[in-house]
């Protein structure tokens, strides 16, 4: 809204439909509200400020990779991209999610086991729900994307190290209660992670970011 020329929100609920408008942040419209259908469903239309902006033409590559972001991230929503300026359109709606996500981003490593690795829990009363999946393949290296509330973050945070430190400690515990150490061979954490797709997502109501 702040970085928009304007913009207009219609919002259909309830049996009434909605309108409000805004110029660069400031309302212009205040909203109105009238009997409608049942219909549902909320509609946003605005256009950049070329005053903030000095390119205002949307790339269509950059909001489908993250479009496509979301969809993974959220199960069984679908989300449609329609450029009606350059005739492109793409949809995507992906039920199974975060291993469907996992299993993009590997690439074509080859799995060391059938399926990606789901845990999901909840805290209902604390208002936090965590999804971590797991993938190991033959590749030399670790991948791991971390989430809050859908932002990427790009410098990982709690939730990576936590599941950096989980995967070693109970990789390590399973290792040695077994015997699968042998002598005095040293392995470390980057050892277990070798070759780990891993993508951990968090929703919580107050998140704390630090660029």
């Amino acid at each position: 809204n702040a970085l928009s020329e304007w913009l207009q929100v219609e919002v259909h609920r309830e049996g009434k439909r909605h309108t409000m408008a805004f110029e660069r942040g400031a309302m212009s419209q205040e909203m109105r509200s009238q009997p409608d259908s049942s219909k549902t469903g909320t509609s946003v239309t605005f256009l950049p400020d070329p005053k903030v902006f000095t390119e205002t033409e949307f790339k269509f590559e950059i909001l489908q990779a993250r479009l496509r972001e979301l969809a993974y991230l959220n199960s069984g929503l679908r989300i449609r991209l329609i450029d009606e300026l350059h005739s492109k359109e793409c949809e995507f709606c992906f039920e199974e999610g975060l291993r469907e996500f996992c299993a993009h981003i590997a690439g074509g490593a080859e799995w060391l086991h059938k399926e990606a690795i789901l845990i999901r829990d909840a805290d209902e009363p604390a208002g936090i729900s965590c999804q971590v999946v797991l993938l190991f393949t033959d590749s030399y290296s670790e991948n791991i994307l971390c989430f809050a509330n859908n932002i990427h973050n790009i410098h990982g945070g709690t939730h990576m190290s936590a599941l950096k430190a989980s995967v070693s400690r109970v990789a390590g515990n399973y290792a040695k209660k077994n015997n699968l150490i042998k002598g005095n061979t040293n392995i470390t954490g980057d050892d277990w992670r070798e070759g780990l797709t891993a993508i951990v997502s968090v929703k919580l109501r107050d998140p704390k970011f630090e660029a």
